[in-house]
């Protein structure tokens, strides 16, 4: 059967690797107990995981939609996993502009309609202004 990782952990895995630490230091900055990163460094699945992926961005490191797709994901799952909801929708939101889905601007047009009086005062206004005479 396989295991279930906790992705809170992984995350907080992950970050502690990338920050250049040791990977016991990583585990014990992951929640695991001191002797469980002391005593399997070795045979850590969730370690082994992490490791493979940092591998995976690493050999990615050009910025791809893909891999901006899969970190939304992450975030969104990471999100519901602690109950951060506004987290989760605002991913969510990300995602949709993403994939041009939404957008944050608004077409907006307006007809203005000008009496013909009203059209030739301005354009009287506009000759004086430039010293034409009408």
């Amino acid at each position: 059967m396989p295991r279930n990782i906790n992705p809170i952990r992984k995350a907080l895995l992950k970050k502690s690797l990338k920050k250049g630490n040791s990977q016991a230091q990583a585990l014990r900055d992951a929640g695991f107990a001191n002797s469980t990163a002391h005593s399997r460094v070795g045979d850590c699945v969730s370690l082994k995981i992490v490791k493979n992926e940092i591998a995976q961005e690493l050999k990615h490191s050009d910025i791809t939609p893909d891999l901006i797709i899969k970190h939304f994901e992450e975030d969104r799952t990471l999100a519901l996993a602690k109950k951060d909801y506004a987290t989760a929708t605002r991913v969510d939101e990300l995602m949709g502009k993403s994939i041009a889905m939404l957008t944050d601007r608004q077409d907006v047009t307006q007809t203005i309609v000008v009496k013909q009086e009203e059209k030739d005062e301005l354009m009287r206004i506009r000759g004086s202004l430039l010293g034409v005479n009408n």
